[in-house]
């Protein structure tokens, strides 16, 4: 099955722009201080589909759970309007320092 089919096609597509959204709007200057762990349910065909997220970024350092989630809010009005391809999302945030990091991860050593 080399060939995906359009719905799949689509669903990765808008998984791929949320994620771009949510990394390049918590951290633009380093879009790697940002994770989100994504999965969608149904199609993003008329709206349809529902997005469950786990987001882990140096950007929630320090604020309250209010606040998070009204920055990831901001980075899902537009998928959320009419034509955006989803209905509903659901998502947890913290903080590299909840997530056990303390800070980025370091880059692999090499030998």
């Amino acid at each position: 099955e080399n060939q995906k089919n359009p719905k799949r096609r689509a669903m990765e597509a808008l998984s791929a722009a949320i994620v771009t959204s949510i990394t390049t709007t918590l951290t633009p200057s380093d879009p790697s201080q940002t994770r989100v762990e994504i999965d969608l349910e149904g199609s993003c065909e008329e709206g349809s589909a529902k997005v469950t997220m786990s987001i882990v970024s140096a950007a929630f350092s320090g604020l309250p759970r209010l606040r998070r989630h009204k920055l990831v809010n901001s980075c899902m009005a537009p998928f959320l309007e009419s034509g955006g391809g989803v209905h509903a999302v659901s998502f947890k945030c913290k903080s590299l320092e909840e997530e056990g990091g303390g800070a980025a991860p370091a880059p692999p050593r090499a030998g």
